[in-house]
């Protein structure tokens, strides 16, 4: 739609075991460029290319 800023974006699900520690699980992607936007509730919301200001420069 003309006028609309959009990026290519690609939502990726991990599912880990109740026993797993999802803390240090999650260091994996966050050492490798991917920010914390959100954990509540047993879910962490990871991203890549969005940040709190918008849109990333580069990815």
């Amino acid at each position: 739609m003309h006028g609309i800023r959009a990026k290519n974006i690609v939502d990726v699900m991990v599912e880990i075991s109740e026993k797993a520690d999802m803390e240090e699980i999650s260091h994996i992607p966050e050492q490798n460029g991917f920010i914390r936007m959100s954990d509540k509730n047993r879910r962490i919301a990871l991203n890549k290319g969005y940040t709190n200001k918008g849109f990333a420069d580069k990815v």
